[in-house]
């Protein structure tokens, strides 16, 4: 039976199946994966495009570390 036929717990089910990945990234990895991220434009201004994450981002003294 196709899945979209299923009954909703079941179609819940088999994608919860198909997406179940999970990544562990060692916490002494994240900093550099996060300014990895932010090199393509990937950061907390993007993901939440609203002006106070964007104001918290700008004002992250780890944006500007490169620059000292």
């Amino acid at each position: 039976m196709p899945i979209l036929l299923s009954k909703p717990a079941t179609v819940r089910d088999k994608i919860k199946q198909l997406i179940r990945l999970k990544i562990r990234i060692p916490g002494e990895k994240k900093a550099q994966l996060l300014q990895d991220l932010d090199t393509i434009g990937i950061n907390q201004a993007f993901i939440y495009p609203d002006l106070s994450h964007a104001a918290q981002y700008l004002a992250d003294p780890h944006l500007h570390d490169d620059l000292n």
